[in-house]
C-alpha cells in the first residue's frame, strides 16, 4: 500500500520491533496519530581469539535467523584500548534475542556485549532519538521513516508533552486487590466521567470494554494492579469467549508479556509482577511502577526522555535499570563495548586495605531525648557531587592508562604513605600530612574511634609533574586522562534536578500550580541520584566496580568530618550526623549564622550545603531494642515555621495501622503548640490524654476493624515457612483459599488472636476477614502503647509506667483477655469487639 509522502511535525510515542523492522507511533500537536515504520539492522559484538573468531564466522551460516559478519574495532572501558571484534548483524528485529541464544552454545558469556539489550532501545541509542522527543519526522511514500528533524534534547530543561488522552481501568470494589476475587466488576474512567461495567455474562463485560475503548481511543491505559490481575484475566476471558480485545492499536502484534519475579535486595525480598504492555498504546499499572508511585507520569516522562526506555518499559523498569541505560547510550555512542556481564573483579586488598575500605557512610549518634534551636543542614546531592567533582567511575579508579612509578596504597596499622623507591625520599616528605584524630564516629551503624589517616598526594609535585588525585584514607590512584562515564552521565541529571527545584520553588511561591509538574520531575532524578551511588557497587551492574565504591564513602566521609571542624570552629555544637546531614546547636544563632557557615563549608569542602531549617524541637527516640541506645535515622521535629519533619517513628512507618498512626499524629499535633522542650515537657498530660481516648475506643472494641490493618512482606512462599509466625500463618490462609502469593508479595491482615491458643489463627487476611471476626485488643493495645512511649519516654513514659498511669487513672486492663475468657466460658476466645456485621465484601 503506498503512501504520499509527509513531513510531521510531531512526538515520538512509541518504538517496538515488529516484522517490518521497527514500528514507530507519532503524535502531533492536535492530538492525531500517525504509525510509520523504520529499517534497522541490530548488532551485537563477539570479541574472541582470532581461531574462534573464524569458527563464529563459520556458525553464523548456520543460523536459521539471517546474519551476517563483519570485523571491526571497538573500545574497552577500563582499558581503554582498541579491541578487534566480530560484528554479528541480524536482519530480523523480532529474533534478536533467539540469534544471541544460538551464538552462547559456541562461545562463553564474557565473549559478548551489546548482547542483552532491547532492540527498540539499541534504535534509540543510535539514531539519538527518545521517547517523546519533539521534532520533523519524514515519511516516505512506502509508510518508512525517511529522515527526522529533532527540535528537541533529552537533556532540556523544558520541554512540551503531547496533548495524550487517558483512560483507567479498575476495579469498582477497591476493598481488596482483584488478586484476591473470584469476581472483578470493572469501572473505566475517563473524560471525567465513571462508567460500572454492570453486564452479567462475560461476553457482555468484554464488548463493552471494547465499546469504551474504541469510543475513546485512549493513548494511556491505567490500570490498578493491571499487570498482576487485570489484564491477564481479561486475556484470557477473551480467548475463552473469542472475543478479541481492542487494547492495541496495532492489530498485527500481540501483547508483550514478562513473567513475574522474585529477588533479595538491600536486606529483603522484592516481588515484581510481570509486565503486560501495548502495541501503538501505552499501559501503565501505577501499582507496579516504582516512579509513578513516587513522582505520578511528569516523573516518568522526565525518566523515560532521559534514559532512552521506552515508556512503558521505564514505567516497570528499576530506577537503577534507567541509570544504566544513560551509561549505556553514551558508551555506544563513544564506540566503547558494552559487556553483557560485569566482568571487572575486585581488586586484590590487604586485610588491613580490607578494614579500611570496607566502612559505609560517616554517623554520629545523637544524644537520646528533647532538643531546642537546633539547625538542620544537608549536602545537596552529596554523593552524585563527589563523583562528579573527583571524576569517580569504575575506569578511573586505579585505571591502567596513568601507570607510573608512583604507587599509592594505605597500611591500616601504620598510617604511612608509602612511595616507589624510584621516588626520593626528600620528594616524599611533606607528603604525609595526617589529620588529627577524630573520635566518637560511626562506621556502617557500629561505634569505632577514627583512626589517624593519610590524605596526601592531591596536588604535589615530583620533578615539577603533579602527582595523580588520590582516594582519602585508602590511597586509590584517579585518572587524570579522562572523564569517566560516571560523571559524564550524571552532570546532566545533577544539573537538570538542581534546575526543577528552583523552578518549583519560584512557582509554588507564585501560586502556580504548574509547580507540581517540576516537583514530580526532580522526585523522579532524586532517586535517580540516589541510586547511582548504590549502583556502583551493584554486583549486576555492568560498568561497576566495588572499589568506586568505597572511594565515594571516603569522599563523604572526609567531607562530613570537615564539615564539622568548620563547624566546631565557629562556636557550634554537632548533635547528629548521618552521611550528609548534620544537626547543630549554638546559643543564641540566628538563621544568617548557620547561612554564613554553609558558605564557609562550601567554599573549603567543594560541595553545595544548605539550611534544611532550624528546629523549635526536635526527638532523637531510643532504640525499641534497647533503652539507652540512640538511633540515627529516627527523629521527628517542628521547624519554626510550623512544619513537621518525621523520619522513622510509627506515624511514618508503612506496615503501622492506620489508627496507631492517627493516634501518635493526635499527639503530635498537640506536642506542635511548643516551642521549646519545657513547653512539650508541659503538654505531656494533654499528650496522655489523647493517647487515653484512643486507647479507650480501643479496648472498647470501638474500633473500625479496618483502621487496624497491617501490610507486610511475605520472605518466601506459604509452603516454605516452618514456623508458625502471623506471616506465616496469613500466607498459608491465603494459599489454601486458592491464591498464591510469591515471596516478597504483600499481604494484608488484622490481628484476632496474636497468642495462636484459640486456634492457629493469629490473624485473619483481610481478603477472608468478617468484621465479627474482631480483633485482638491486647496486641494493638500494645502497639499504640508502643507509639506512645516513642515520644514520651525521655519524660520517663516506658510502655510498663504508661500501663501503670492508665491502670490506676482510666481503670484500663491489660489482663482483659482472660477476665472475658472467664466470665464467657470460652476460655480458647481472644478480647474481640464484636459490634460488627459480616462484611459484605467476604469474598470467600
Amino acid at each position: 500500500m503506498s503512501h504520499t509522502s509527509k513531513i510531521i511535525a510531531a512526538w515520538l510515542f512509541d518504538v517496538y520491533s515488529s516484522p517490518k523492522g521497527l514500528t514507530i507511533w507519532l503524535i502531533d500537536e492536535d492530538g492525531n496519530k500517525h504509525v510509520c515504520s523504520a529499517d534497522f539492522v541490530p548488532s551485537f559484538f563477539l570479541h574472541l581469539s582470532p581461531s574462534d573468531m573464524k569458527q563464529a564466522e563459520v556458525i553464523a551460516k548456520k543460523c536459521s535467523v539471517p546474519v551476517s559478519t563483519n570485523r571491526t574495532t571497538k573500545r574497552d572501558l577500563y582499558t581503554n584500548n582498541e579491541l578487534q571484534v566480530l560484528q554479528v548483524n541480524i536482519h530480523d528485529t523480532m529474533r534478536f534475542k533467539e540469534t544471541v541464544w544460538f551464538f552462547e552454545k559456541y562461545f562463553p558469556p564474557f565473549a559478548f556485549f551489546d548482547s542483552d539489550i532491547s532492540v527498540a532501545q539499541l534504535y534509540l541509542y543510535h539514531t539519538d532519538l527518545f521517547p517523546l522527543a519533539f521534532g520533523e519526522y519524514h515519511i516516505d511514500e512506502n509508510g518508512k521513516l525517511s529522515a527526522f528533524n529533532l527540535l528537541d534534547n533529552r537533556e532540556a530543561f523544558e520541554y512540551r508533552i503531547p496533548p495524550l488522552t487517558m483512560l483507567t481501568i479498575r476495579n469498582a470494589n477497591d476493598f481488596v486487590p482483584p488478586k484476591y476475587r473470584l469476581f472483578v466488576q470493572l469501572e473505566i474512567i475517563y473524560d471525567n466521567k465513571s462508567y460500572v461495567l454492570e453486564q452479567q455474562t462475560p461476553t457482555e463485560i468484554l464488548e463493552s470494554l471494547n465499546w469504551h475503548i474504541y469510543h475513546f481511543d485512549p493513548d494511556i491505559i491505567l490500570t490498578e494492579y493491571g499487570d498482576a490481575s487485570l489484564m491477564p484475566m481479561l486475556t484470557a476471558l477473551s480467548k475463552k469467549h473469542n472475543v478479541p480485545l481492542l487494547f492495541n492499536r496495532d492489530k498485527g502484534v500481540g501483547f508483550f508479556t514478562t513473567k513475574e519475579s522474585s529477588y533479595f535486595q538491600y536486606g529483603k525480598v522484592v516481588h515484581k509482577d510481570g509486565a503486560f504492555e501495548l502495541a501503538g498504546r501505552w499501559h501503565i499499572d501505577v501499582h507496579n511502577s516504582f516512579t509513578v508511585a513516587e513522582a505520578y507520569l511528569d516523573g516518568l516522562y522526565e525518566i523515560a526522555r532521559i534514559t532512552q526506555i521506552p515508556v512503558q518499559r521505564q514505567a516497570r523498569a528499576s530506577i537503577g535499570t534507567g541509570l544504566s541505560s544513560i551509561q549505556l547510550s553514551w558508551a555506544y555512542r563513544n564506540n566503547i563495548l558494552i559487556p553483557s556481564k560485569k566482568r571487572e573483579p575486585e581488586d586484590f586488598k590487604s586485610a588491613s586495605t580490607l578494614l579500611l575500605a570496607d566502612r559505609g557512610g560517616l554517623i554520629f549518634q545523637p544524644p537520646i531525648g528533647y532538643h531546642e534551636d537546633v539547625a538542620e543542614l544537608d549536602f545537596v546531592s552529596m554523593y552524585p557531587t563527589i563523583m562528579v567533582r573527583h571524576n569517580v567511575s569504575p575506569e578511573t579508579i586505579n585505571c591502567r592508562c596513568c601507570n607510573s612509578n608512583i604507587e599509592v596504597y594505605q597500611d591500616a596499622a601504620e598510617s604511612t604513605l608509602r612511595l616507589h623507591p624510584d621516588i626520593s625520599q626528600d620528594c616524599a616528605q611533606g607528603d604525609t600530612n595526617s589529620r588529627p584524630e577524630r573520635k566518637d564516629v560511626m562506621f556502617s551503624g557500629s561505634r569505632q574511634s577514627r583512626e589517624k589517616s593519610t590524605y596526601g598526594l592531591v596536588e604535589k609535585h615530583v620533578s615539577g609533574k603533579s602527582l595523580r588525585n588520590t582516594v582519602p584514607e585508602l590511597g586509590y590512584r584517579i585518572c587524570t586522562k579522562r572523564k569517566g562515564i560516571v560523571p559524564a552521565t550524571l552532570r546532566a541529571v545533577v544539573e537538570k534536578r538542581s534546575y526543577y527545584k528552583k523552578k518549583k520553588q519560584q512557582l509554588k511561591q507564585e501560586g502556580n500550580l504548574l509547580w507540581e509538574v517540576y516537583d514530580n520531575r526532580q522526585s523522579a532524578l532524586k532517586w535517580m541520584l540516589v541510586t547511582c551511588f548504590g549502583y556502583l557497587g551493584y554486583k549486576n551492574a555492568r560498568f561497576g566496580k566495588i572499589e568506586a565504591h568505597e572511594s565515594v564513602n571516603a569522599f563523604s566521609r572526609d567531607a562530613i568530618l570537615q564539615a564539622k571542624e568548620i563547624a566546631e570552629n565557629r562556636g557550634f555544637k554537632l548533635l547528629h550526623a548521618i552521611i550528609d546531614c548534620m544537626w547543630l546547636k549554638k546559643p543564641g544563632a540566628i538563621e544568617n549564622d548557620y547561612i554564613q557557615l554553609c558558605k564557609e563549608i562550601d567554599s573549603k569542602v567543594g560541595i553545595d550545603i544548605s539550611l534544611e531549617g532550624i528546629y523549635s524541637w526536635i526527638l532523637f527516640p531510643a532504640s525499641k531494642m534497647d533503652a539507652q541506645l540512640p538511633t540515627a535515622n529516627r527523629y521527628v521535629g517542628y521547624y519554626r515555621n510550623g512544619e513537621v519533619k518525621i523520619r522513622g517513628i510509627e506515624t511514618r512507618r508503612k506496615d503501622t495501622p492506620k489508627f496507631i498512626k492517627t493516634m501518635q499524629g493526635a499527639m503530635l499535633e498537640k506536642l506542635s503548640q511548643a516551642q521549646t522542650v519545657a513547653g512539650v515537657a508541659a503538654l505531656v498530660p494533654d499528650v496522655l490524654e489523647v493517647a487515653r481516648e484512643y486507647i479507650g475506643r480501643l479496648q472498647a472494641g470501638a474500633v473500625n476493624s479496618m483502621e487496624l490493618v497491617i501490610r507486610r512482606n511475605i520472605s518466601q512462599e506459604a509452603s516454605e515457612y516452618t514456623n508458625n509466625s502471623v506471616n506465616a500463618v496469613v500466607a498459608r490462609m491465603i494459599e489454601e483459599a486458592g491464591v498464591h502469593l510469591a515471596a516478597g508479595e504483600r499481604i494484608e491482615y488484622i490481628i484476632i488472636d496474636q497468642t495462636g491458643k484459640r486456634k492457629p489463627e493469629k490473624a485473619k487476611p483481610l481478603a477472608l476477614y468478617a468484621f465479627e471476626d474482631g480483633y485482638d485488643i491486647e496486641k494493638y493495645t500494645e502497639l499504640a502503647l508502643k507509639a506512645v512511649e516513642t515520644l514520651l519516654l525521655p519524660f520517663g513514659y516506658d510502655v510498663e509506667r504508661l500501663k501503670e498511669e492508665f491502670d490506676k487513672k482510666y481503670k484500663f486492663c491489660y489482663n482483659k483477655t482472660k477476665e472475658i475468657r472467664k466470665k464467657t466460658g470460652e476460655h480458647n476466645e481472644p478480647v474481640t469487639s464484636t459490634n460488627f456485621h459480616r462484611s459484605q465484601y467476604l469474598l470467600w
